[in-house]
Order: C-alpha cells, then sequence, then structure tokens
C-alpha cells in the first residue's frame, strides 16, 4: 500500500471517532486529535513523507468521510504548520437545531461544577452523519490573572496577554482549559456506546452523563482563555490554541458554513484573518466574530483567537487587543 493511501485509511479509521475542541460555533477553531497524529506520524515516519492531518470543522462539528465541494475562505501558515479554512453549505445547520443544541448545552454546563466535564450525545447530529458526542467542560475560573499565569508557567508554557483594552474593559477571569474539550479516539468510542445506550433506553434523542476532565500541560492539546468584559457584559475573549511541537509538517484543513465571511488582517506585522460566522452555536444572537493568527514558538505553534459574540465589540476593537498581546 503506497503512504498516500496508508495515511488515508489510518485517517478515515480514527477520524470517524474524533470531536472537536471549544469552539463548536464556528468562529473556525482549530480541530485536532493526538491519537489520530501519533499514528498518521508513524505511517509518515515509516514512509519518509510529510504527515497530512486533514481535520475538517464544520461551524460546530468534525466531518467524517463526507465529499463535498468548498470555497477557500482563508489560509495560515508557518514553517511548521499550514491551516486552510473552508466553507461549504453542507457545513450549516437549520437555526433550530442551532437553538435546540445551544439550550442542550447550557442547561448541562449549568448543572455542572467548575472543573468537571460531561459528554453528550446529540441523535440529530448522528441523523445528519456528524458526530454526535461533544465533550463539555465548565472551566475552572482564575480571577486573580497572577494566579492564572502561575498556572500556565507551571504548565511550560508562556503566553503573551493584552497590554490594551477598549475604553471600560477589564478583565475577568482566566481559563486553563476551553468550554468545549477534545476527546481521544478510544474514548470517544466508549462514550458513544454508552450514550447510545442510554438514549435507546430512555427514548430520548439527546442525552448526556458526567466524563473525565482532560489534563492539562504542554505536551497534551491545550487552549487556555483569558476573558474581558465591560459593565454592560460585552466581552472579548484571548483564546490560545497550543499546537505540541513535531519533526514534520501539520497540514490542518478545516470547514465552516457558506455563512461565514473573512478577509485579510495585519496583527502587528504577522498574517492575520478576521472572521464573522453569522451561524454560531455558542453566540446568543447566533453570531461570533474573531480575529486569528499563528506563531511558531520553541515548544511547538500558537494559534491565537481575539473573539467576542456581543454586537457591541467592533472589528476594530478586536485588532487593537490582538495587536497589544506582549
Amino acid at each position: 500500500m503506497s503512504i498516500q493511501n496508508q495515511l488515508k485509511s489510518e485517517l478515515q479509521q480514527y477520524a470517524g471517532q474524533l470531536t472537536f475542541p471549544r469552539e463548536l460555533d464556528g468562529r473556525v477553531e482549530l480541530i485536532f486529535n493526538a491519537y489520530a497524529v501519533k499514528k498518521l506520524r508513524r505511517a509518515s515516519l515509516r514512509g519518509g513523507k510529510r504527515a497530512r492531518i486533514a481535520l475538517v470543522a464544520a461551524c460546530i462539528f468534525l466531518f467524517s468521510g463526507v465529499a463535498y465541494a468548498s470555497n477557500l475562505l482563508y489560509t495560515l501558515q508557518s514553517s511548521k504548520v499550514q491551516i486552510e479554512v473552508t466553507k461549504n453549505a453542507a457545513a450549516g445547520l437549520p437555526d433550530s437545531l442551532n437553538e435546540q443544541i445551544r439550550e442542550t448545552f447550557r442547561e448541562v454546563r449549568s448543572q455542572l461544577a467548575p472543573g468537571e466535564a460531561a459528554v453528550v450525545y446529540v441523535q440529530p447530529l448522528e441523523q445528519r452523519k456528524l458526530p454526535a458526542v461533544t465533550l463539555l467542560i465548565h472551566p475552572v475560573a482564575y480571577m486573580d490573572i497572577t494566579q492564572w499565569k502561575k498556572q500556565v508557567d507551571q504548565a511550560g508554557i508562556q503566553l503573551k496577554a493584552p497590554s490594551v483594552l477598549p475604553q471600560g474593559y477589564a478583565f475577568v477571569r482566566g481559563e486553563l482549559q476551553p468550554e468545549v474539550g477534545m476527546i481521544d479516539a478510544p474514548s470517544y468510542a466508549v462514550y458513544e456506546k454508552q450514550l447510545k445506550q442510554q438514549a435507546r433506553e430512555t427514548k430520548q434523542t439527546i442525552v448526556w452523563q458526567k466524563a473525565a476532565t482532560p489534563s492539562i500541560g504542554a505536551g497534551v492539546l491545550y487552549s487556555p482563555g483569558l476573558i474581558y468584559a465591560n459593565a454592560h457584559n460585552d466581552q472579548i475573549e484571548v483564546r490560545y490554541q497550543l499546537l505540541p511541537a513535531t519533526d514534520e509538517h501539520l497540514d490542518i484543513k478545516m470547514v465552516t458554513g457558506d455563512k461565514t465571511t473573512g478577509e485579510e488582517v495585519d496583527v502587528a506585522g504577522q498574517e492575520g484573518y478576521y472572521t464573522v460566522n453569522h451561524q454560531s452555536v455558542f453566540a446568543d444572537k447566533g453570531e461570533a466574530r474573531d480575529v486569528s493568527w499563528m506563531e511558531q514558538t520553541v515548544g511547538g505553534t500558537i494559534l491565537y483567537h481575539v473573539m467576542t459574540s456581543s454586537p457591541n465589540v467592533t472589528k476594530e476593537e478586536l485588532l487593537a487587543v490582538a495587536k497589544s498581546l506582549k
């Protein structure tokens, strides 16, 4: 079997069990899975080729084995990582289903204590050939940014924080985990089997159970964040998606709904993109905006996001925060 076919075969085997990280809302957040990366890396090293991690994010979901045509939204690249984001109509969900998912996730998370996690099974997603199991996390809130930085430093990571904020904004909290976490392939299979059985027994289309909270550290997939707000509770979030260093180049492919718009922006001399997703599953008013860019570090690559779902936050304010990270 050729290396290309071998990689494709292993990717199809494991991608069907991958799930997505936090930003289900189509901020075009990275979807990444360490288990699949390790498997693909072994095949890559055996064949002497670069590993391709073809991960597809749709508004909220990873498509597995679905053929589709799409239009390029933007590409970000460094010496080690290339991220290609495309738009596709198939990535969108009906507004009624989006709202049902939003409400379900809010309800489940409200029943979790800080630091706890749960897995949720949504049968309508499986019917659409989408991953039906989601890992939700109630992140521990660090109200003192010094304590947050201490925790991040202990994990072996140094992150930049904003030095400029829009008028009236102040630090609210820091988080070490995103609200939507990762599930490795074996765990996904176990949770899916358990939750589908629970759905059959209870005759419900949406069920959930508590789950183990993912570990934190520089050697694992890790997405800490900082949240700022004003007196009107308009929020700006700075999220850091950390990609561990690897020996080979990573090609990451993502797809969002066809209503998402994007434009290139300058972030302190670095290429970035400003995107607007009009069908965000986590934004109360259905819209999320995001400035994203990448930076190569000694320990790997950081994918930065400065984002909001507050309608009163402007593009210029997001860019000002992004350019001030030091």
